[in-house]
């Protein structure tokens, strides 16, 4: 089996007061905050951990975050911050995941950071609104992981092995 192949991923950006708007997950680099949802087995994880390598960022589990907040690393950079929805309710602590997030981002003085979550676990605009809170901006945005297009399947399809013709797959 050849090393894993990563598509670039594109993300909708759906504002209030315009309409929905889908780029590249890198075009969002200047953004103090966001938030990254999708459907489990969606891609996130990894596209996390490209964009963190790509970018300069820093790559960590939401539930390490919470726990141990930064162990290594250049703190001027985004945090990526993995898998709230992965997150136990209650390990010792009584207060939400999205509670011990936050209180870790104001510990380390509100830095740029990225978060991600399944689509179904996203707690909408209340956590929206409680994430402008932490924000180094005071701004957040919810960004929606775009399904794989059927010319990316078959461009993934390529560079595995196992799959002698693609497109007819």
């Amino acid at each position: 089996m050849n090393k894993a192949f990563l598509i670039r991923r594109s993300c909708t950006f759906k504002p209030d007061n315009a309409p929905p708007e889908s780029r590249p997950l890198a075009s969002y680099r200047d953004h103090s905050a966001y938030v990254l949802l999708g459907d489990p087995g969606a891609g996130k994880t990894e596209l996390f951990r490209q964009e963190a390598e790509e970018s300069g960022g820093k790559y960590i589990s939401a539930r390490d975050f919470a726990t141990l907040g930064i162990v290594e690393g250049d703190q001027d950079n985004a945090l990526f911050i993995d898998g709230l929805d992965e997150m136990p309710a209650v390990d010792g602590d009584r207060r939400p995941p999205l509670d011990r997030i936050r209180e870790q981002l104001i510990s380390l003085g509100k830095p740029r950071f990225r978060l991600s979550c399944r689509e179904a676990d996203w707690l909408g605009e209340s956590g929206s609104d409680a994430l402008k809170a932490v924000s180094p901006d005071g701004s957040i945005a919810a960004l929606h992981i775009d399904p794989l297009s059927d010319d990316d399947i078959i461009e993934i399809l390529r560079h595995k092995s196992t799959v002698s013709d693609p497109a007819a797959f």
